[in-house]
């Protein structure tokens, strides 16, 4: 369910320290709004988030699971490095494969 609920936010503006939506979101903000939309409430700051998250590696995560490199935070959708992420001013709520090779922490954030 929170995969869902994020997803329907793509296209939304990133905005600093905000979890509105249908008006914006920062990184941590996105992932706060769409684990509430799967009744879980998490931390609003990306590292709190990750660190109270159960540490998992790819091979076990499952969809909707935090990824998070130092400064921001996403989350997998369960195939190959795809992500929803809300990246930085300027840009949207959106689907990437994050860089193959960067170091990322990943959590499952109902523990």
């Amino acid at each position: 369910m929170a995969v869902l609920t994020g997803l329907t936010q793509l296209g939304v503006p990133y905005r600093r320290n905000t979890s509105r939506p249908g008006y914006g979101f920062d990184c941590s903000g996105l992932t706060t709004y769409a684990w509430a939309g799967a009744g879980y409430t998490l931390t609003r700051q990306s590292t709190a988030q990750i660190r109270k998250a159960a540490p998992r590696k790819f091979e076990t995560a499952q969809a909707g699971d935090l990824v998070q490199y130092p400064g921001h935070i996403m989350m997998w959708l369960g195939v190959e490095r795809a992500v929803l992420q809300s990246p930085r001013t300027g840009r949207t709520v959106e689907i990437v494969r994050y860089k193959q090779g960067r170091t990322v922490k990943v959590g499952d954030p109902t523990g």
